[in-house]
């Protein structure tokens, strides 16, 4: 299964997490969700158990849901996941074609929180859950939040996935031209419908644990094993890493390091892209460009720093614990410590100053000692707050 964003990755590793614990894992999406290809590469993997797919065609109203029938009593436990990955990148497209001075209608869409339930939604939804027990419940995103309101869930734990504020997703997306009152209220009111929240920013955790009196809340940053690379030498093909999906956050970001901070590096050094925001970057002539890379190992083997200039966003920019993980130092504005539960001495070198940015990635190439007293501390904070064993012991306290 491909990881071409964040919250892919998010999902893939939070999945790996239950299946290593011996949960079998339903995944339920509407049609529009789910591409053919995607259905046949969960149906052929050891992921998902089941496929739920909600249907609003004509067929689909009649049939109800379509499913894979796969393992159901070998595991001790059953979970439902509802990825919407889909909707961050629908959302930044839209956002491509926001003014700075909204329309009243498009002002009025992004004041109002997204409900994307429907009546009919819930009564196909309600056929899924009492096909089985099941034990847990996870939805991710709170535009589906509703789907828990007022349906018998009798021996089930809600959880609900903050990977983003919509909040603060919608006044970004909007330019800062919206009043964000009545959405904010909202959400609130959708975060407590659950018993447990899990936020991948502790800084969300805090906010959303102030206002609410029902969910338990539980820090769940990303996490990884522990990263081995092949090689141990230190010969690199590239000075400087940025990985990103094509979202307008990423699309601004990478756009200031090229106006601002890119012509104060020496032309000497050499930039590796990765990713589908590669289709916004210009030529230059020392900056390779890779649209999908499906083994990371290869490209952090030959790399020697990791740069995320990020100007806005929310939740965690898993490409920085990623970088951290392969103990790779981090050059990055103050978003790109986003979610983080500590904001310094983590192996990242934190400006949102374009001279101070670049003096920062010289430095790292320049100074060895310097460079090589970064790493250390990009491997102890990846170890004590974002590998797998440290992060999956909170898991455990919340998949008791």
């Amino acid at each position: 299964m491909k990881r071409q964003s964040g919250v892919d990755t998010r999902y893939y590793e939070l999945i790996a997490y239950l299946k290593n614990r011996g949960f079998s894992i339903d995944l339920c999406c509407s049609q529009i969700q789910i591409t053919s290809t995607d259905k046949e590469e969960l149906e052929a993997s050891s992921f998902i158990d089941n496929v739920f797919i909600l249907d609003f065609s004509e067929k689909g109203r009649k049939k109800g849901k379509e499913t894979k029938n796969g393992r159901k009593d070998s595991f001790r436990s059953n979970l439902i996941v509802r990825s919407l990955m889909f909707l961050s990148r629908k959302l930044a497209t839209l956002a491509n074609k926001i003014s700075p001075q909204l329309p009243p209608q498009q002002k009025y869409a992004y004041e109002n929180l997204p409900n994307m339930v429907s009546q009919e939604m819930k009564d196909q939804f309600l056929q899924i859950l009492s096909s089985k027990n099941y034990n847990y419940l996870l939805i991710s995103y709170v535009y589906w939040a509703n789907l828990v309101l007022d349906i018998p869930l009798t021996n089930i734990t809600t959880l609900l996935g903050i990977e983003d504020s919509a909040t603060l997703q919608a006044f970004y997306l909007s330019n800062g031209n919206i009043r964000i009152g009545n959405l904010l209220e909202e959400e609130i009111r959708r975060v407590n419908l659950f018993d447990k929240v899990l936020c991948i920013s502790d800084d969300e955790r805090i906010f959303f644990s102030q206002f609410t009196t029902k969910p338990a809340f539980f820090y769940i940053p990303q996490f990884f094993h522990k990263r081995s690379l092949l090689s141990t030498t230190e010969l690199y093909s590239y000075d400087i890493l940025f990985i990103g999906s094509d979202n307008i956050h990423n699309q601004k970001s990478i756009s200031w390091f090229f106006d601002y901070v890119y012509p104060l590096l020496n032309p000497q050094y050499q930039l590796l892209i990765v990713g589908n925001i590669t289709s916004y970057i210009g030529d230059y002539p020392n900056v390779t460009k890779i649209k999908f890379a499906d083994n990371l190992d290869f490209i952090y083997e030959k790399v020697k720093l990791s740069i995320c200039p990020m100007l806005q966003g929310t939740g965690m920019k898993i490409k920085v614990v990623e970088a951290l993980s392969y103990e790779k130092p981090v050059v990055c504005t103050s978003k790109g410590v986003d979610g983080f539960n500590q904001k310094r001495n983590n192996g990242c070198i934190v400006t949102d100053l374009p001279e101070e940015f670049a003096q920062a990635i010289t430095n790292l190439l320049t100074n060895e000692a310097f460079y090589h007293e970064q790493k250390s501390t990009a491997k102890y904070f990846f170890e004590d707050n974002f590998e797998y064993k440290a992060v999956g012991k909170v898991l455990d306290s919340v998949f008791k």
